[in-house]
């Protein structure tokens, strides 16, 4: 089953990190038990988020060219999952915004 996944984007279990791993296993025992919803991608992304940000902390030294692009691809996977984030959480802070604007209102009103 974890082949069949990975083998359209190229990759192999092999190819895969420890934390990676462990995610896919997650997800694949989700998708057997009915499905995954929006809560359990919000923590996928912000578990992951927080496993490249250690990553990226952990590295001392970028001087030579595989540790460089290491750090490179690192910010990258960083920026996307803030990204994702940030998509996942728009809905939240739009109606946050619409409450207090509407509070707003109703408070003007009441005066």
């Amino acid at each position: 089953m974890l082949d069949k996944i990975l083998k359209p984007y190229g990759l192999e279990y092999e190819d895969l990190n420890q934390e990676e791993r462990a995610t896919l296993h997650v997800m694949v025992d989700a998708m057997g038990k009915g499905g995954i919803d929006i809560n359990k991608i919000r923590e996928y992304i912000s578990s992951m988020r927080e496993s490249v940000a250690l990553d990226l902390v952990s590295m001392t030294d970028t001087s030579s060219q595989k540790d460089k692009m290491k750090d490179v691809y690192l910010k990258a996977r960083l920026h996307n999952y803030v990204l994702l984030e940030a998509i996942l959480d728009k809905p939240n802070k739009t109606s946050k915004a619409i409450e207090s604007m509407l509070a707003g209102m109703v408070s003007k009103v009441d005066k």
